[in-house]
């Protein structure tokens, strides 16, 4: 429960909900032949609510009324009671879970075949959709994916490697999986600033018909506060309305580009899409981490992992203090009136 983690206490209206469901679930356990089954567990994740609630009890307030405070009781009773009941079931439920995502879950049709050094594994997919449709290609606003693979897997990008995909008028989708994202100038436009060598991917977008819609997909690891907190997320449809580029690096062919993007409003309002993933959809990605870092420990030993969780440490704390700045700034410009150009337009 995310309450429980940001505020430390049970929502009122939750509380009667919670104490009718453990009394009830109480109750069967303490009957001759408790019915609960322990698919009932892995397919509902009773058994995460019950960690949530009984590991919060560090950071709970301390001002919780008799109510809050029998919940936490009575979420610590149960588990123990599943686990005495369960025993190793219990113990090595997510197994089970871990399963089902391979087989006909979110990972369905992929394979995990080698590591890719500092980049943690890559993925076989055994078969994909066509990308090349334009428009929402049967993708609604919100649609989630663990990783780049599996919306490659779907169709709703034609590549893992590359940021465009390609139909037969141009581009039709454009995966922000890395660079900066900041909130443009007016109101529903954002302005993405990648730096990098491939200059010709990106000049393709030069190309687009301005005023035809593209998909626009964020991943996890892309610095701005619209990305997803885990994975893949598809944001709806989006215009290319502006597109510059300057050379940092003759000597290397280093390009800072920058792309205003403006998001079609006849689509679902992007306040609701960015409440997602939704915890059960966190869940499935804790069980992915856990995944592929046993994998890759497995592969390539323990001290390399070591300095790929390490890695990805450091650029998550690179992405919290990028936004940290980007939310003091935007604070501070909430009392001036200067109207800001985009970044590439500011030189000028």
């Amino acid at each position: 429960m995310k309450c429980l983690q940001t505020k430390g206490t049970i929502p009122r209206r939750n509380v009667e909900e919670l104490t009718a469901l453990f009394d009830a679930l109480l109750q069967i356990e303490v009957s001759a032949r408790p019915s609960t089954e322990i698919d009932l567990l892995i397919h509902t994740r009773l058994d995460e609510l019950l960690k949530d609630i009984v590991d919060s009890r560090e950071t709970m307030c301390h001002n919780l009324d008799r109510s809050q405070v029998t919940i936490f009781i009575k979420a610590g009773s149960l588990r123990r009671k599943w686990e005495r009941r369960f025993k190793e079931l219990y113990f090595n439920i997510n197994k089970p879970r871990t399963e089902h995502m391979k087989i006909n879950g979110p990972l369905r049709g992929l394979s995990l075949i080698e590591s890719n050094g500092e980049h943690g594994m890559n993925w076989l997919v055994s078969y994909i959709q066509p990308a090349g449709l334009e428009g929402h290609a049967n993708f609604t606003p919100g649609h989630w994916w663990l990783n780049i693979h599996c919306a490659f897997r779907d169709g709703a990008v034609g590549s893992v490697d590359k940021m465009l995909t390609m139909g037969q008028s141009g581009v039709v989708a454009l995966a922000l999986l890395t660079g900066e994202e900041i909130t443009g100038p007016t109101l529903n436009l954002f302005e993405y600033t990648k730096i990098g060598h491939n200059m010709d991917e990106l000049m393709k977008l030069m190309a687009c018909n301005r005023g035809r819609p593209i998909r626009i997909l964020r991943g996890s690891s892309l610095k701005s506060k619209y990305a997803p907190t885990a994975g893949v997320r598809y944001d709806g449809l989006h215009v290319v309305r502006q597109f510059g580029h300057k050379l940092l690096d003759e000597t290397k062919n280093v390009y800072r580009c920058t792309i205003m993007l403006e998001r079609s409003t006849s689509q679902k309002l992007l306040a609701e899409i960015l409440r997602l993933p939704k915890p059960s959809q966190l869940d499935e990605w804790r069980l992915y981490r856990k995944l592929i870092g046993e994998e890759y420990r497995k592969r390539e030993g323990e001290s390399a992992f070591e300095k790929w969780t390490d890695l990805e440490e450091e650029q998550q704390a690179e992405k919290e203090q990028f936004l940290k700045a980007r939310a003091l700034r935007e604070g501070i410009r909430q009392y001036t009136l200067v109207e800001r150009k985009p970044s590439y337009l500011q030189s000028q």
